[in-house]
């Protein structure tokens, strides 16, 4: 016979799973979120991160940010706990310690020294952060937990869900506090695909050991969360899903308001016609971004186009750096100003509209 925490727990499991959409109808995870409602007597979630999420400088720290405020803003009590820092304030000095959201939620930030070097020992070896489930797996088997430190024991037996924001943190579902709480795992992407390049040992050495653990991580989870509809599909052929849930990166357009008069103005500026799709590609500040554009007559079905995809990878990443863009699949044209007529934020604001 159940008890009434287990009663209330499965109550609680149900809500989270109820705000995620079904496989049928995916919604976009957006950035642009209101005021959270209260979260008095709702359910508990630890959002269990490998890093620092704000404030977001890239687009994977977007996602997170858009998943933990969407569970916060229906009602959902969200801890976000952070394993590793920013950087510079390593380098300041600064203290592990609890950071607010504008929207409400609240992020403790651990900044242990070890941690640290591991994380960016892995960064400066080229190296996936392979120490984070090893560390995790370790932590988890040892009498009473007691190499988890003492904020994410308390966080785990306060929660009814432990929601891993990344494959590598999955051995937090093996420890004893996370037993009868759902395991949700979010996944970016499928890691050991980023690890496709041959000529780097690093790549050669790690693939086979991030396919093995995310594969694992999938197995592990009550819940899988992925971004798009080919990484869903991979997990699904390759392990035993419980239930997976497609969410996939976007806006909310309804939040741009007032940008009709600037749209054709601008169209008319680059000569491209109404009917034509446009990708832009930002680079940071002071170099140049690319746009794309595509004529539908030409290729009608090159908007999902796996070359364009590759192109784009190539693009965005060559963009970073200010190197010169090849030139994109059959039936797009570029275009890079010689000089920037347009301002881009470096740091998209955090309660407005970015991309995720």
């Amino acid at each position: 016979m159940r008890d009434g925490r287990d009663d209330s727990r499965s109550a609680a499991h149900q809500s989270v799973v109820s705000l995620l959409p079904s496989r049928r109808t995916p919604r976009a995870v957006s950035t642009c979120v209101s005021s959270p409602r209260p979260a008095t007597g709702s359910a508990k979630v630890l959002f269990l991160s490998a890093l620092q999420i704000f404030p977001t400088r890239s687009g994977g720290q977007l996602r997170s940010f858009a998943l933990a405020n969407a569970l916060q803003h229906h009602g959902i009590d969200v801890f976000v706990y952070s394993m590793v820092g920013r950087k510079s304030e390593y380098l300041s000095a600064e203290p592990s310690s609890i950071q607010t959201w504008p929207e409400g939620t609240e992020e403790y930030v651990d900044r242990r020294l070890l941690w640290f070097l591991a994380q960016y020992g892995s960064y400066g070896l080229g190296l996936p952060p392979l120490w984070i489930p090893a560390y995790l797996r370790a932590a988890a088997a040892t009498p009473r937990e007691l190499l988890l430190p003492a904020l994410l024991r308390e966080k785990l037996a306060w929660c009814d869900v432990v929601l891993a924001d990344f494959p590598f943190l999955h051995p937090i579902f093996e420890a004893p506090s996370a037993r009868g709480r759902l395991r949700v795992l979010s996944t970016h992407n499928v890691e050991h695909h980023m690890l496709n390049d041959r000529s780097r040992w690093q790549d050669r050495w790690a693939r086979g050991a991030v396919r093995r653990m995310e594969l694992g991580a999938a197995q592990a989870c009550d819940v899988l969360v992925t971004c798009c509809q080919s990484d869903q599909e991979f997990f699904e052929r390759h392990a035993r899903i419980r239930r997976s849930i497609l969410v996939p990166n976007g806006i909310d357009v309804r939040r741009f308001r007032g940008m009709e008069g600037h749209r054709d103005a601008t169209r008319r500026a680059l000569g491209i016609a109404d009917n034509v799709r446009v990708l832009l590609f930002t680079a940071p500040t002071g170099r140049r971004s690319t746009i794309c554009w595509h004529s539908p007559a030409a290729t009608p079905n090159c908007w999902r186009n796996r070359a364009l995809t590759s192109w784009s990878s190539a693009a965005l990443w060559r963009n970073r750096f200010g190197s010169p863009v090849s030139p994109p699949p059959a039936g797009w044209r570029s275009w890079s100003p010689t000089s920037r007529p347009l301002t881009w934020r470096s740091t998209p604001p955090t309660a407005g509209p970015a991309p995720a």
